[in-house]
């Protein structure tokens, strides 16, 4: 009878420690290096256009977003749609905020594109938009190369 309660305690225990480790390997609190995600997009995605940093300024003016805590943005020269946007943001209601602006960003491109350069038309489709904790990533290429780098990121 005592060998069974102390199998049972042990065996509660150990489900219990399973539990709690379970409870801390969560995505929310993973940290992002949106430099070195940034950079490898840029480098591994073939982009047909050629993409440049903007500053805080400018995103500001595009995506509606002045309280990201970073942000790297490339954009394209306006003769494709291809361009870069991660943002890490204070909290998850910032995150989804920006994550709408995103969405936002990403319709005004699709109006624009659609008379302009149609043929743009199946990158914006196929845009990457990533709420993944207190970060939002958006890419918008060719293929599923940039799609692919994410995912490596955030699982």
């Amino acid at each position: 009878m005592k060998k069974t309660i102390k199998k049972i305690i042990c065996l509660a225990m150990c489900a219990l420690t399973l539990f709690a480790f379970a409870g801390c390997s969560g995505s929310e609190n993973k940290e992002l290096d949106i430099e070195k995600l940034s950079g490898d997009l840029l480098a591994q995605v073939q982009f047909k256009d050629t993409l440049t940093k903007i500053d805080d300024d400018m995103i500001s003016k595009l995506y509606g977003i002045d309280y990201a805590e970073e942000q790297i943005v490339y954009v394209s020269t306006g003769a494709t749609a291809e361009e870069i946007a991660l943002f890490k943001l204070k909290d998850s209601a910032d995150a989804q905020k920006a994550y709408d602006a995103v969405n936002k960003r990403l319709d005004y491109q699709k109006n624009s594109y659609e008379l302009y350069i149609p043929e743009e038309m199946v990158k914006l489709d196929a845009a990457v938009i990533e709420l993944y904790g207190n970060y939002v990533i958006f890419c918008v290429s060719d293929g599923d190369t940039a799609k692919t780098i994410i995912e490596e990121y955030i699982k």
